[in-house]
């Protein structure tokens, strides 16, 4: 909605202002969809028509991203979908961006896993998918941020450094 988008406009701007490093953005429906909610969250198959309910989903996905960008947010993470993904959106997904933006999807909570929805036009972003129970772990420090993916029996099964 536009009014959430204004609103997460000015509270980024406020951020850098104060001189926040690092920014982290989380919401439950993510950004590009990697499973069970191709269909839906904010992709809508491609549906891009205002007169239809959510019709404008891609147009206000759009927006959003170009918030992201311009406010160098360091990730993403969202839930919703019953799987661990880790995306790299760059301007494959979006011709907007001027720096790649990470996508995480952590929804490996104990409802049912979905299978990867190769189908979305962004699958190739996907840099780990993986349908088990975890948790992430980010840690933030002056020299940057790593993240860990853990599953329930402590593995570390994706990690890594962002930016």
């Amino acid at each position: 909605m536009a009014n959430q988008l204004a609103w997460l406009d000015r509270d980024l701007a406020a951020a850098r202002k104060r001189g926040v490093g690092n920014i982290f953005i989380a919401g439950h429906e993510p950004v590009l969809p990697v499973g069970g909610h191709v269909g839906d969250a904010m992709w809508w198959r491609g549906l891009d028509d205002a007169t239809q309910p959510s019709g404008d989903v891609l147009t206000m996905r759009t927006k959003f991203l170009a918030i992201a960008d311009r406010y160098r947010v360091t990730a993403m993470m969202f839930g919703h979908e019953h799987v661990y993904a880790r995306l790299e959106i760059d301007k494959t997904a979006d011709k907007q961006l001027t720096q790649p933006i990470v996508q995480f999807v952590s929804g490996g909570a104990g409802a049912p896993f979905y299978p990867q929805d190769m189908s979305a036009p962004w699958a190739n972003a996907v840099k780990k998918f993986a349908p088990v129970n975890h948790y992430l772990m980010f840690t933030v420090s002056r020299s940057g941020v790593t993240f860990e993916a853990i599953d329930l029996d402590g593995r570390i099964f994706d990690s890594g450094v962002i930016r």
